[in-house]
């Protein structure tokens, strides 16, 4: 292998600022529930393919994929996601019925699983090869910043496209991921030390999720950290909608609404690194906490449109939380496993959707979602701060920086 030099580092900082913008720009995802309506299925089979079939592949994939790149390499990996990813957007496109749109959310939760943490597994180890890993902090938070614009930007545009022809927003979806195909194959793959003996796939899958929930003492508490505050973000997005139906805004301005949180969330990527070096991680988690939870419990107890705009608290602290976990987890893992250790977030993290899911579905049918929120409110007091109480007592936050 040629030895990887600063000429090396700039290109795959460009190429993995123009694949995430790419990868972003999923412009059909925000108009997704009406065409797949208009191509014939039912509002039922729509949360089937959604929240079982997609989210559950996600939560099952996650961690092998992030292994797959840590074997093969990040450049495949990357390269392997997008033909997948790009073939699932081209079924739902082309095809037509249960079976065929079946077909399309797997390829589209593989490949987004292929896709997940190896962009910064690949830019920590390459500034670590360069010699410039004091940088990486910085330009972890740039890649989830651009990443969050666009997807800002893919929101605005989709309901527009949608209204002049039902099928561009799919149409121009397939053609940035087709343009993504080619940037992995442009990069150059930096070194990784291997630490540990390769085995047999499902056992070192074994031993990373080992290493990570009991072998390593601070990564196990950051991702009990990351559990109990992440999801809850995520639940934010969830349930704004419903809220927004509730108190009579008007579908209008749902895309400018979702594009709004976003550009928030890419400003709370932009000062995370600033966030962490003037104050410590036990005062940013008891913040987030706070401000999740007051926001969600204001919201339900004063339903009016004024308020939706606490919405904007939690969509920071989504912004500011998934790079932050993401840098103290790729600072304490060596570059063998570390594409699979940030993918073990993505799991804890996409787990703790799935479970609140769960839990909040069944309730959307008996409650309002005002009374989702407050209770959604005093959910995250009751886990995030026995958590940070806990990590507190044990000297955890003493240890991480």
């Amino acid at each position: 292998m040629t030895a990887f030099t600063a000429k090396h580092l700039q290109r795959n900082l460009v190429l993995l600022r123009g694949f995430t913008v790419l990868r972003a720009a999923l412009i059909v995802y925000s108009v997704l529930v009406p065409y797949l309506l208009f191509k014939g299925l039912e509002t039922g089979t729509v949360f089937l393919l959604q929240g079982v079939i997609y989210s559950g592949l996600l939560v099952i994939m996650d961690v092998p994929a992030g292994h797959l790149a840590d074997r093969i390499g990040r450049r495949k990996t990357l390269f392997i996601g997008a033909i997948i990813l790009l073939l699932g957007h081209f079924l739902m496109f082309w095809g037509s019925g249960l079976n065929a749109m079946i077909f399309s959310f797997i390829a589209s939760g593989v490949g987004s699983c292929l896709l997940s943490g190896v962009p910064s597994a690949l830019l920590y180890d390459s500034l670590k090869s360069a010699q410039q890993l004091p940088r990486y902090r910085k330009q972890e938070s740039k890649l989830k910043e651009y990443g969050y614009y666009a997807n800002a930007l893919a929101g605005l545009m989709g309901g527009v496209m949608f209204s002049f022809n039902v099928h561009l927003p799919i149409l121009l979806t397939m053609l940035a991921m087709f343009l993504a195909v080619f940037l992995p194959l442009l990069m150059h793959e930096p070194k990784v030390e291997r630490k540990r003996e390769l085995k047999k796939a499902h056992l070192e899958i074994y031993d990373v999720l080992h290493y990570a929930l009991k072998g390593h003492d601070e990564i196990k508490w950051l991702l009990l950290l990351a559990f109990s505050i992440m999801p809850m973000t995520w639940l934010g997005f969830w349930l704004a909608q419903s809220f927004w139906v509730e108190i009579g805004i008007s579908p209008v301005y749902y895309g400018f609404f979702n594009a709004g949180l976003l550009f928030v969330a890419a400003f709370g990527a932009r000062i995370f690194p600033k966030l962490l070096s003037i104050l410590s991680l036990l005062k940013i988690a008891l913040i987030m906490a706070l401000l999740i939870s007051v926001a969600f419990i204001v919201q339900g107890l004063y339903a009016v449109s004024y308020v939706i705009v606490l919405q904007l608290l939690v969509s920071l602290s989504f912004g500011i939380s998934d790079p932050m976990f993401t840098d103290l987890i790729n600072h304490r893992v060596s570059s063998d496993i570390r594409a699979s250790m940030v993918s073990v977030l993505s799991f804890i993290n996409r787990l703790g959707i799935v479970l609140l899911s769960l839990l909040m579905t069944p309730l959307m049918g008996i409650y309002t979602a005002s009374d989702l929120f407050v209770g959604a409110g005093v959910l995250v007091l009751c886990i995030a701060l026995p958590v940070i109480a806990l990590l507190q007592k044990k000297g955890v936050f003493a240890q991480i920086s």
